[in-house]
């Protein structure tokens, strides 16, 4: 009876060392998900450029979060930048292109701490001037009253 007893403590002192062992195991497996899962939450949150050029001129389209960065976002957004034409719907070419699908691609999977999040869309001079946009020149003192103000209101 005696050895009874001796066996079952032991039994029950191994069982509690791989108990242990288990538990320290998942604890650990558990903090390597939720880091990783932080790091995806910035990586989805980072922002991406959406750049139209002809070579010559850039037509710079508001950021867009890479958590929401598809083909049809970027569609929609094209779409709503004003046409010279009023009622006219875009064309650009390189949107049917692989290579486009390719570069949504490779930036949807990527982060911005190892490429350029930067889209850029091709266009020729005609396709590029379909649009009612403000020049480069313009863009940029834009840009720089706005960056301007920004800074005059953090002062006061």
């Amino acid at each position: 009876m005696q050895d009874f007893f001796n066996w079952q403590g032991i039994i029950g002192t191994i069982f509690g060392i791989v108990g242990t062992v288990f538990s320290l195991l998942a604890w650990r497996k558990s903090r390597q998900v939720e880091e990783f899962l932080e790091r995806e939450k910035l990586r989805l949150n980072e922002k991406i450029r959406i750049i139209l050029t002809n070579g010559k001129e850039e037509l710079h389209l508001p950021e867009v979060r890479r958590q929401i960065f598809t083909r049809s976002e970027i569609q929609g957004r094209l779409g709503t930048i004003p046409m010279k034409n009023k009622g006219d719907r875009y064309a650009i070419e390189y949107v049917n292109n692989p290579e486009y699908y390719q570069q949504i691609d490779r930036i949807a999977e990527s982060s911005n701490e190892t490429d350029s999040a930067a889209l850029i869309i091709k266009c020729t001079d005609a396709e590029l001037a379909q649009f009612a946009s403000v020049s480069n020149s313009e863009q940029k003192t834009v840009e720089s009253k706005s960056i301007k103000n920004v800074k005059r209101m953090k002062k006061v």
